[in-house]
């Protein structure tokens, strides 16, 4: 070897200098820039290749580990988390309260017949049991919202990426929600509106953490009483109800779709507006939002083709009714949830301080007769009429008040009309004071009659049974029917107590008996009756029987009392049942029973547990008796009196066929005289009038017994 190549073994710096000497031309060859550029560029090829290699391998893992990576994450700083994304801790343990989603209560009648509802602006109808979601809408809302959802973990991975790209690529604006993520904005009130950036990051987050407490069924289950669907109705039973008018299991497959197709745009067909803004008649308004609403089911019924979870001949018989008769299928906005007269309104204000009758999903047992309150309406409607056209230049008839109620032996509030109209929502009947008139004289001689009672069992060798008893005090009930003059007080002189001027019958009587004072409803007789029984202890009898005492309308000690001077509560004068049921105690309720899930809010057995909903009222508690059984079966003799030998008042009214409220001297009932060629529609007006006086005689005041 050279000595020059074994001194290039010896010293590198010495090679160098000898290399440089040696070829001087190379080093300043013309090519030596490129050569300098095609270093450089390999050299950050070679170091980006390993950067993007890297980088792939980070998203590849973290995509493939995404949820195991945030859980970790999560659970070492939740509350830094927490606090920069804004999200509440305590949500998640909401969705685990059954009262979470506001449900509708339900008013029904003794026939389990729906007769109206209450509900906070949320109105819903839960369904409880996740094999109680009809397929049909299990299919289309998979379909449609998350195809993946029992894939994922709570986050659709794939979907967000695809979203990610659409939106850098300026393509599209779709979302990547899943079902999860979905309920997780529900739970920030973020339903509704457009969320930021921030908050979908947030809902990612809470997805996960919702993901890990409840199974894929529970999810759903919550879901589907989650979404609004317009007309005020949230989950699939009650938009079903809102807009075909029956439960979510019966729904056909067309009509499920269009349901889910309102997920993303509620309300759609009852919009009063299209998207094309120069759209300005109804018509065409209406025709371009059903086109949208249309096309929106269609492609529902397209999704659950795609995910083959509807054959072709299904989807083709879908598509085709969606076309020809889903349009007409859709029922008309009805009234909504609400109480739409007083006997409802009466039962909502009872309630609503004690139960959570707005959201809370009870079950009301009401004890309304429909065709009866149809009745009553009907006939305060003709009366308050009726006096319109007799006084009609009256300067208060604005202030013109009517109502009329309806309570059988056992207190059940059959029917109620509160005030001439549901507008004035003030309730006469069952909140009101005013003075009952001469139905007050029930109580009067009901005081009369316990008093001779007790005198009669009082006596040496008193009657030993209830008819004796009663007899012999009806024969010492006698009365002077004679003018009687009240005093008005210091140094203001005397009111004279006259009875009704008849053309028929002598204005005073003279000494009568209580059944002739009661028939004919004498005043004069009924206020010396009242001061015979002792007016205080008229006022205390009503008392006991249940009138309520109220610091402003206090029963007076006044003689006049005795002829219903006094006021009183015209609903609590149903306690008057008493005298007739065998002395039992009559209060007015409108209730059976207050149910959740079929038990019942207000009655327990016997070691404390709640008893099984009681829709017709058999829960009661034991009746209490108040008076003598001897004085309910002797005012059930005076009280016949006005049926059989009264010439005045309704009862009279009644026997001779004039209904109240039907004006017998009115334009229609002359007519009947006048033309003869009007009498075929006299005899047809005729029957209708007997057939309502039949009605009206169910709630004229009932003089038979009820069975102690």
């Amino acid at each position: 070897m050279p000595s020059t190549a074994r001194y290039a073994y010896g010293s590198g710096n010495r090679v160098n200098t000898n290399i440089k000497s040696l070829m001087p031309i190379v080093l300043r060859a013309p090519w030596r820039v490129p050569w300098a550029i095609l270093c450089f560029v390999g050299r950050f090829l070679r170091r980006f290749c390993l950067a993007v290699g890297i980088f792939v391998v980070l998203v590849v893992l973290g995509y493939v580990g995404f949820e195991s990576i945030v859980e970790m994450v999560d659970s070492r700083f939740s509350e830094e988390i927490d606090a920069h994304l804004g999200i509440d801790k305590d949500a998640i343990s909401r969705l685990h309260d059954p009262a979470y989603f506001a449900e509708q209560s339900v008013l029904v009648s003794e026939d389990q017949k729906i007769v109206a509802c209450i509900s906070a602006p949320e109105r819903r109808i839960l369904i409880n049991d996740p094999a109680a979601i009809p397929p049909f809408f299990a299919n289309a809302i998979l379909a449609s919202e998350d195809k993946n959802f029992f894939v994922h973990e709570g986050v659709d991975k794939g979907a967000i990426v695809r979203a990610t790209m659409m939106r850098l690529l300026q393509q599209s604006h779709s979302g990547a929600s899943t079902l999860t993520m979905q309920i997780a904005k529900h739970l920030r009130d973020g339903t509704g509106r457009p969320s930021t950036e921030l908050e979908k990051i947030g809902d990612i987050v809470m997805a996960l953490r919702i993901q890990r407490e409840f199974s894929k069924e529970e999810l759903l289950l919550k879901y589907i009483n989650l979404p609004y669907f317009g007309r005020g109705q949230y989950g699939i039973e009650a938009a079903s109800r809102a807009y075909f008018g029956k439960p979510a299991k019966d729904l056909a497959l067309h009509q499920v779709a269009l349901i889910v197709s309102l997920i993303n745009k509620p309300a759609l067909p009852d919009r009063s507006f299209a998207v094309d803004p120069m759209l300005k008649v109804r018509d065409e308004i209406r025709d371009a939002n059903w086109a949208e609403t249309a096309r929106g089911t269609n492609r529902v019924l397209g999704l659950m083709l795609d995910a083959d979870v509807l054959t072709d001949v299904e989807y083709v018989r879908a598509a085709d009714l969606v076309q020809r008769t889903l349009r007409s299928e859709v029922v008309p906005i009805g009234i909504g949830c609400g109480t739409n007269d007083h006997f409802l309104e009466r039962v909502r204000i009872l309630y609503k301080d004690r139960f959570p009758i707005n959201s809370g999903g009870l079950t009301i047992s009401i004890t309304r007769d429909d065709a009866l309150q149809d009745v009553l309406a009907e006939a305060v409607d003709l009366t308050l009429r009726t006096y319109l056209a007799r006084h009609p230049n009256d300067i208060d008839n604005s202030e013109l008040r009517a109502g009329a109620f309806a309570v059988d032996f056992t207190g059940k509030v059959l029917a109620e009309v509160g005030n001439s109209s549901f507008k004035m929502k003030y309730d006469v009947i069952a909140t009101g004071w005013r003075q009952p008139g001469s139905t007050f004289k029930i109580f009067t001689y009901g005081g009369l009659v316990e008093k001779l009672t007790k005198e009669v069992l009082a006596s040496e060798s008193p009657p030993t049974t209830v008819n004796e008893i009663s007899a012999e005090v009806l024969k010492r009930c006698n009365v002077l029917d004679a003018p009687v003059s009240v005093s008005l007080g210091r140094g203001r002189g005397s009111k004279k107590i006259e009875n009704f001027h008849s053309r028929t019958e002598p204005q005073y009587r003279g000494d009568i008996t209580c059944r002739i004072a009661v028939g004919e409803s004498r005043n004069a007789a009924a206020m010396r009756a009242g001061s015979r029984a002792g007016i205080k202890g008229v006022i205390n009898l009503t008392y006991r029987l249940g009138m309520p005492k109220d610091a402003k309308h206090i029963l007076q000690p006044y003689p006049t009392t005795a002829i219903g001077a006094s006021e009183v509560n015209p609903l609590s004068m149903a306690i008057a049942a008493a005298f007739v049921n065998g002395g039992f105690r009559v209060t007015p309720r409108f209730t059976n029973d207050v149910c959740r899930t079929g038990e019942s809010l207000l009655y327990k057995d016997d070691v404390g547990r709640p008893k099984s909903c009681d829709i017709k009222g058999e829960n009661r508690p034991p009746y209490e008796r108040v008076i003598h059984p001897a004085v309910s079966a002797a005012m059930i003799e005076l009280l016949k009196s006005p049926l059989d030998i009264g010439a005045t008042g309704t009862a009279s009214a009644l026997r001779r066929g004039v209904i109240p409220g039907m004006d017998p001297l009115s334009e229609k009932a002359n007519a009947c005289v006048s033309y003869r060629e009007s009498r075929r529609n006299c005899r047809q007006d005729r029957y209708r009038h007997q057939r309502r006086r039949k009605d009206l005689r169910r709630v004229a005041p009932l003089v038979r017994s009820r069975p102690a």
